[in-house]
């Protein structure tokens, strides 16, 4: 679990100064429903893995289809941004 944290930390740090870089242009609220759902995806994992052991055939299925579903809010948005501009 302390690797998860870290790796979301880092990832929300770098995306914070990458913001910063770009002088914190105008922010979209909804484009953290693909985080939302990649940071889900990784805790779901630990607890599938520790607390329900006799689950580990159900585990790649759920992460890969949490991943695509956030693969593709996160595409869908970007061309939401792109058509607005």
């Amino acid at each position: 679990m302390f690797f998860q944290w870290v790796l979301c930390i880092t990832i929300w740090m770098s995306g914070f100064v990458l913001n910063g870089i770009r002088q914190f242009p105008q922010f979209y609220p909804l484009a953290m429903l693909g985080g939302f759902l990649w940071c889900t995806g990784l805790y779901v994992d630990v607890f599938l893995l520790v607390c329900c052991c006799c689950v580990v055939n159900c585990y790649p299925q759920s992460n890969v289809f949490l991943c695509f579903i956030g693969a593709y809010v996160c595409i869908y948005l970007l061309l939401i941004m792109i058509s607005i501009r």
